[in-house]
């Protein structure tokens, strides 16, 4: 579990990086661009999807994860151990 919980503060350190990127190139897009709204605009528009598509793959990630989980301890019920055989 604590594997699990380093790689979750992982993700959010990264998108969190990603973010501030993301908002750093729409400050220079503004200043490149005489400050054109338009041009600010569209950049916004494109990163808040790309947040929403990592989120929603981070999501689908967790329910696989936790679907493998669930597979591993069904497998691992279903497997007779030696005292099982002999008996």
């Amino acid at each position: 579990m604590p594997l699990r919980l380093a790689e979750d503060k992982c993700e959010e350190s990264d998108a969190r990086a990603k973010q501030l990127e993301k908002q750093a190139a729409l400050r220079v897009a503004s200043q490149n661009h005489g400050g054109r709204r338009v041009d600010v605009l569209a950049l916004h528009t494109e990163a808040e999807i790309a947040r929403e598509e990592a989120t929603s793959s981070l999501e689908h990630l967790h329910k696989v994860e936790f679907e493998l989980n669930s597979l591993k301890t069904v497998t691992s019920r279903l497997i007779l151990t030696r005292e099982e055989i002999v008996r």
